[in-house]
């Protein structure tokens, strides 16, 4: 397991790629019962850049990732895309898995393209999970979507602001999580089409 802390100052610049959790390389074709491999990323403050971040990268052993904006924060953390269970460490089996997940406590995770999952088919789609808590400050799409009709992001938006979303898992709608005292804002033009 790793984990890179950005939460405690500001952090500023430009980054191609972010891997966040990759599995171990192999040629596991089966069982995918290879060890675990887990990491972990907090943001706060500043202005980070990220041409692509993958999450719960697909190795021939099972993988975790987890992003998190840390409650507080104002910074500003832009990706050109994010892809959990990405391919490209090892052979992947028939149950090897990822589990995914972004939490927003602050700041904002703004999106010049979309978040997807499993883009290669090569997950194990029973196990794997990709998840995005909205809880505090802002996710902001711009125009682009969150999941597609056949690989599923849950999407647990209790509060904060979301704004500009294209489409939810293909033709999904918006359902609220929060509780009382908790606040949801959506904000821009969301365009998904289903219920909310």
């Amino acid at each position: 397991a790793g984990k890179v802390d950005f939460s405690a100052g500001t952090v500023n610049g430009t980054i191609n790629t972010i891997n966040i959790g990759t599995g171990k390389a192999g040629s596991n074709t089966t069982s995918g019962d290879l060890a675990n491999a887990a990491g972990e990323m907090d943001f706060a403050n500043g202005s980070l850049t990220a041409g692509t971040i993958n999450i719960a990268r697909l190795g021939s052993g099972n993988s975790q990732g987890t992003l998190t904006l840390a409650a507080g924060g104002t910074g500003t953390l832009t990706a050109g895309s994010i892809t959990f269970d990405a391919t490209g460490n090892g052979t992947q089996g028939t149950l090897t898995k990822g589990t995914g997940v972004i939490n927003i406590n602050g700041g904002t995770l703004a999106l010049t393209g979309n978040i997807v999952a499993n883009p290669n088919g090569s997950a194990n789609l029973h196990a794997s999970t990709s998840t995005i808590n909205l809880s505090g400050g802002t996710l902001n799409m711009e125009n682009n979507a969150i999941g597609d009709g056949t690989n599923l992001i849950t999407l647990n938006a209790a509060a904060g602001t979301l704004n500009n979303v294209s489409s939810i898992d293909g033709s999904g709608g918006l359902t609220t999580t929060g509780t009382t005292g908790q606040t949801l804002y959506l904000t821009g033009t969301n365009s998904y089409s289903g219920t909310t």
